[in-house]
């Protein structure tokens, strides 16, 4: 779709994936921090994020946990 925007979440989850620390889309203030929930067999599920400091926040669905990174059982 021409035109279309990316989510800003999902930008922030891409950052954070490559190891940055993205300020946060709402306030850019605020740290984003995330939890992954999942299969624990496969690490597939989806991540939510949120700022620490405004509590705004935003999901992504079908991603793969990083490895060493924690994960909430879905069952």
């Amino acid at each position: 779709m021409k035109g279309a925007r990316r989510d800003p979440w999902l930008d922030a989850y891409l950052e954070k994936l490559r190891g940055g620390a993205p300020a946060c889309p709402v306030c850019q203030e605020g740290a984003v921090a995330w939890r992954h929930v999942g299969e624990p067999a496969t690490r597939m599920g989806y991540a939510i994020l949120w700022c620490a400091r405004c509590l705004r926040g935003g999901h992504v669905s079908r991603v793969r946990a990083p490895e060493g990174e924690p994960l909430v059982s879905i069952h």
